[in-house]
């Protein structure tokens, strides 16, 4: 799962699927970056979506249409740390 695989790795039910299983498994987990926490589930009517707020990544499924929706994300593996107490690179420099 994730390691920005192409999108064509899977069809558009599949990529829900494991949206669905990334959001339940990894603790709100994205199935297109592969990261933890950032992933919100929201359902209006028959519709249920899993967006991830750091990779801009959808999967959707509306039950009326029966049509599965798959929108992929940035890559975003070379953004660096998402908060400042993730880079503890200079910490001992810091620290003295």
């Amino acid at each position: 799962m994730g390691a920005f695989m192409k999108v064509t790795d899977h069809s558009p039910h599949e990529w829900y699927s494991l949206a669905e299983k990334c959001y339940l498994e990894k603790h709100q987990g994205c199935a297109w970056c592969g990261g933890s926490h950032r992933v919100f589930c929201t359902k209006e009517g028959d519709r249920t979506s899993y967006y991830c707020q750091a990779c801009d990544s959808q999967a959707s499924y509306d039950r009326a249409s029966r049509k599965y929706h798959f929108l992929a994300g940035e890559d975003i593996r070379d953004k660096g740390p998402e908060t400042m107490c993730d880079d503890d690179s200079d910490l001992n420099t810091r620290i003295r």
